[in-house]
């Protein structure tokens, strides 16, 4: 049988697509990075290699985190094709894979649209009793059927790095499991920047007179930090919320009038379909480029980033306790909303 250590789909471990470092063998003053690169590699397979054969669980997701050019008795690193560490399809296109409870595997890529595609697909196996990784990848697209085997020389929750030979080399890679939701993290970085992109430079002069009609609740998502880079959870895109009936606190339409009143109406679907009121009071501050929206209950302070005739971006931050930890967090929301042309 033909076979394809999984996540070597094709795996890019043989033609060295979707590398972090495509760098051929390097030179000597630099030995000192294969050495590491060694020990580390090292230190990890010792972390890895007491694992119980029956908790492996492999139906996830996978990206490769780092691939290893060896010398023929696996005791030197002799090429860093992908280096250790770092966020999955962050800066590089790294291989990811995910398998199913059939034991198929597919490929995963993310298109310029920001869509999450399958590109390939195959069977896995493993076969404990002799350690061993197999995969078949059919032909799809640009890319040809594969099939490679690989031993497994480690294994923890959530990671495993494998053996194999391609012709006369040696390779060793570290596969970490990775959620499917970040992957959807990210494509949606790909949208939303599109979105920021084509709202175009903002206007601090005209936002108060420009704000004015109506908007309807379109995006949100939430970032990891206040740098506003990487999203990290996704409550509506583009439309379609993940929570049901919607994400709290964004739904409807939000009305601005030159008044100062900013009316917010939704239909709720849960239990009936009634239709609820909500009035605030607004300002905009052009120096600082707050968006102030008032309540009975509460002041929210927006900082409005983008505004066009389509759309209106605003972040903000919430600061709430962790149902899980009991901590208090901060969190680092992007609302987006899209103008109502009548």
């Amino acid at each position: 049988m033909k076979r394809l250590i999984f996540s070597l789909l094709a795996l890019s471990l043989l033609n060295g697509a979707c590398e972090k470092n495509h760098n051929n063998v390097l030179p000597n003053k630099v030995d000192q990075q294969l050495l590491d690169a060694t020990n580390e590699m090292a230190r990890l397979i010792d972390e890895g290699d007491d694992f119980d054969v029956e908790q492996i669980k492999w139906r996830d997701c996978w990206y490769l985190d780092a691939k290893m050019k060896y010398n023929d008795d696996l005791s030197m690193v002799t090429e860093i094709v992908s280096t250790i560490g770092g966020a999955p399809w962050h800066q590089e296109r790294e291989l990811v894979v995910g398998i199913n409870y059939n034991n198929v595997v597919k490929r995963y890529e993310l298109s310029e649209s920001g869509d999450v595609v399958v590109v390939q697909s195959g069977i896995f196996d493993f076969y404990s009793r002799i350690m061993t990784l197999y995969v078949d990848l059919e032909a799809q697209g640009v890319y040809e059927a594969t099939s490679i085997e690989a031993k497994l020389l480690a294994y923890t929750d959530d990671s495993f790095i494998i053996e194999w030979q391609a012709e006369d080399d040696h390779f060793r890679a570290l596969f970490k499991r990775v959620d499917y939701a970040m992957l959807e993290c990210k494509g949606a970085e790909i949208k939303v920047n599109a979105m920021l992109a084509d709202a175009g430079e903002l206007d601090v002069d005209t936002v108060a007179e420009h704000i004015l009609g109506s908007w309807v609740a379109d995006t949100r998502v939430e970032y990891d930090g206040p740098d506003y880079l990487s999203i990290c959870h996704i409550d509506a895109l583009l439309g379609y919320s993940n929570w049901i009936p919607y994400p709290p606190g964004f739904v409807g339409t939000y009305t601005f009038s030159s008044e100062g009143t900013l009316t917010n109406v939704f239909e709720s679907e849960l239990p009936s379909e009634e239709i609820f009121t909500f009035t605030y009071t607004w300002s905009y501050d052009a120096d600082t480029k707050m968006l102030s929206v008032e309540g009975d209950k509460q002041t929210t302070i927006y900082n409005v980033i983008a505004l066009s005739d389509e759309w209106l971006f605003v972040d903000y931050e919430v600061n709430e306790r962790d149902n899980d930890t009991g901590e208090d967090v901060t969190k680092y929301l992007r609302n987006i909303y899209r103008r109502i042309v009548k």
